[in-house]
């Protein structure tokens, strides 16, 4: 009998423990913990730090929107830092490929000058060290060359003073032979 009673009374409860919900009391201490977490997750620069603080927050409270919106915030500034970086290593690498093709081109322009003033060519030397000066500005290879072009011409010209010393005197000279000879 009184395990009738007991088994009605279960029956007659039952349903009525079923359909009302279980009130839900919010742990004071859990959200005041969740409210310091996100205001260090704000004032934080780093993202991978945000993310792990973030990641307590949800821990915490497994239904808090701040802290899935907070993750999704700082995985996309992490993506655009790593964006950002690759750009910038894109860009460097450019600058380097440009450099060195700009002292590849200079060194071929002091080749071209140094082969000229060997052989002779001064106008070819003085086109190619004007384009070396172009691409490399102050070389100390520059001013050795252009030294040595000058020298090149002041020789040249002395050759040719002399050249026309010595044609005027053997003009001078086979004027007198030709004047003894009358």
């Amino acid at each position: 009998m009184r395990f009738l009673f007991v088994a009605a009374l279960v029956v007659l409860v039952a349903p009525c423990l079923r359909s009302q919900p279980v009130p839900s009391v919010p742990d004071d201490s859990r959200q005041e913990e969740v409210g310091k977490l996100l205001g260090r997750a704000l004032a934080e620069k780093d993202p991978n730090e945000q993310i792990r603080i973030y990641k307590d927050i949800l821990r915490l409270d497994p239904n808090n929107q701040n802290g899935f919106n907070g993750i999704r915030t700082a995985q996309q500034k992490m993506e655009a830092e790593a964006n950002l970086s690759a750009e910038k290593e894109k860009q460097h690498r450019k600058e380097q490929e440009v450099e060195a093709a700009r002292a590849k081109e200079e060194e071929s322009a002091l080749a071209e000058a140094d082969t000229s003033i060997q052989d002779g060519e001064i106008n070819g030397a003085r086109a190619a060290l004007d384009t070396a000066k172009k691409l490399g500005g102050a070389n100390p290879e520059i001013t050795s060359l252009e030294t040595r072009l000058h020298n090149l011409m002041d020789y040249k010209q002395k050759l040719r003073y002399a050249a026309y010393s010595g044609a005027a005197l053997l003009v001078g000279i086979l004027g007198a032979m030709v004047f003894a000879l009358l």
